[in-house]
């Protein structure tokens, strides 16, 4: 039992230096790799087809204004994932002004406006900014009719 208190005694600083060594290289990535993320002020949720969204975006990274990017992908996506319309903003020192012109052939229903640079796709892609917007179109909204397998 002694032999093993003697050999845990020898490793267990040699543990302890690999770990604090694999901190250092992690912080050393996200520090030349930060996680940036993107929120968009909204003038309203709701809009008519035909109408124009105004936007302001911000940039945020580590809790502060993060001025790493210069371009900003605004999308309007329906239920389906088709993109309806798309926006590219520039950005300067972390904060951009934008609108984006909804489409008046759009029927009546829920559309999710995302916004993303080009750095965040390279990470995960909750990081995206996505909102969703009510958009009440001539046409009544569209549905698909739901298959049903009788067993």
């Amino acid at each position: 039992m002694k032999t093993h208190k003697h050999i845990l005694y020898f490793f267990l600083p040699f543990f302890f230096s690999y770990t604090q060594a694999q901190d250092k290289v992690l912080e050393a990535w996200h520090q030349s790799n930060p996680i940036e993320k993107v929120y968009l002020h909204l003038d309203r949720k709701d809009y008519f087809a035909g109408q124009t969204s105004w936007f302001k975006g911000y940039f945020l990274s580590d809790f502060v204004p993060s001025a790493r990017n210069s371009t900003l992908f605004v999308e309007l996506v329906n239920r389906w994932g088709n993109i309806v319309a798309q926006k590219v903003l520039p950005v300067f020192n972390g904060i951009t002004y934008g609108q984006m012109d909804i489409p008046d052939t759009l029927s009546t229903g829920t559309y999710r406006m995302r916004a993303y640079t080009p750095l965040m796709l390279n990470h995960e892609k909750d990081f995206l900014y996505s909102t969703a917007i009510r958009v009440y179109g001539r046409t009544a909204e569209v549905l698909q009719p739901y298959r049903v397998a009788l067993l």
